[in-house]
């Protein structure tokens, strides 16, 4: 029964393998690139971010967003967020609620100095037409869409559920074969003793053997945090799939703001608390719920309009985060009437939302510092060898099945 079930699971290894090889080469090398994203996004785009002034205070995000609104009056600023350090401060765009449709501004960004409001540059985040400025953030939408948008989206998100399927019946493909015992042989090596050789490279070895040992060994040395990353990539992109099983396994809940209704089309989505207003009714509440949660406010992150759902993002990191460059502490409020709506912790209290949380930052390598995002760049080189020594040995048994034919 045994070696028929690892029949069966070598042939889905194998197809699955071969029919995602191209995608695990370019999520493993794109993914090599991000856990440095900020670092090369800074380095190709030195003239987007302003002198540090530490001496001085910086304008505040609700200033930035207003100034970058009167710079782009064609376009409804609806989010102000820090970035690198506090050397940008990043304002995104949409267009106006009926707006002649397909009139492109030419950006969706707009880049400030944090300590004057002056403009830094504008870019459309992750078009590669715009060039260079452009490079890093395409380089991240390959990654997690295929620059495809949804569509590219939900394809990879089924290739990481295929994924997560595949660790499984990966390691099961690394198990020795139960051992037989006979009378000429009456003691036998322990499970362990026996699988122990899948962990090795065997040297010297032929070249068909030492592919094999590569793609076995550095599977089982990885497994681990390779399923951490498939798993980790269902979550951004199959939510549909990962949410049931985390709900079922920890209790997970889905975010209380996924589920409330979205305004009503006729409802006027510029009638609403001012960007200064809703930054200082939103401190109020988070030192309130601070006090009341028992958190320690790190820093501000982002302060986000949300017509549609009329409401305010205010996102700081606190005591709360595992996030260390950014933050995923959420307040919402009300656009209208500046009241809390409710506030989301990223770890402490839920199981389900902590284990979701880290996840994330395993997955952009922010967490750990420098050690885990060199781990996670290595990690992408693993990946695409796995999918390279995956073909070649697909290769080589074959031409060697047919040269016996």
């Amino acid at each position: 029964m045994f070696r028929n079930l690892r029949a069966g699971c070598l042939r889905l290894h194998r197809w699955f393998g071969l029919a995602g090889a191209a995608f695990f080469v370019l999520i493993g090398l794109t993914g090599c690139v991000l856990a440095f994203y900020e670092e090369l996004d800074a380095w190709m785009t030195p003239e987007l971010l302003a002198s540090a002034r530490p001496d001085q205070e910086p304008l505040d995000l609700a200033t930035l967003a207003e100034r970058a609104q009167a710079l782009a009056p064609e376009v409804q600023v609806v989010e102000a967020t820090w970035r690198h350090a506090g050397r940008q401060a990043e304002i995104r765009t949409r267009p106006w609620a009926g707006a002649q449709t397909g009139v492109d501004p030419g950006f969706d960004s707009l880049l400030l100095d944090p300590w004057t409001g002056a403009e830094l540059g504008r870019r459309t985040w992750g078009d590669i037409r715009q060039g260079t400025i452009n490079l890093v953030p395409f380089v991240y939408r390959l990654h997690y869409e295929l620059a495809l948008g949804h569509p590219g989206m939900l394809l990879l998100g089924l290739i990481a559920l295929g994924w997560t399927l595949d660790c499984f019946v990966g390691l099961l493909l690394t198990l020795p074969m139960p051992a037989q015992r006979t009378a000429a042989r009456r003691q036998v090596k322990s499970f362990w003793s026996r699988w122990a050789p899948a962990w090795r490279i065997k040297h010297p070895a032929s070249s068909i053997r030492r592919l094999f040992d590569l793609h076995r060994a550095f599977s089982l040395w990885c497994w681990l945090v390779l399923l951490v990353f498939a798993w980790s990539s269902v979550s951004l992109n199959l939510p549909s799939v990962y949410e049931p099983v985390m709900r079922t396994l920890t209790g997970y809940q889905t975010p209380a703001v996924a589920d409330m209704p979205k305004a009503a089309a006729d409802v006027d989505l510029v009638a609403t608390l001012s960007w200064p207003l809703a930054l200082s009714r939103a401190r109020l509440l988070m030192a309130e719920q601070a006090a009341h949660q028992g958190l320690t406010i790190d820093r501000e992150v982002m302060l986000r309009f949300m017509p549609d759902d009329r409401m305010w993002l205010y996102r700081t990191r606190t005591n709360r985060d595992v996030l260390e460059r950014r933050g995923a502490t959420d307040l919402y409020l009300d656009a209208g009437t500046g009241d809390l709506v409710t506030l989301q912790l990223p770890t402490g209290d839920q199981a389900g939302q902590t284990i979701t949380h880290w996840l994330y930052a395993l997955h952009v390598a922010n967490v750990w510092g420098w050690p885990w995002r060199l781990i996670v760049a290595a990690l992408g080189i693993i990946v695409t060898m796995l999918s390279v020594t995956g073909i070649l040995i697909w290769m080589r048994k074959r031409a060697a099945k047919s040269e016996q034919t």
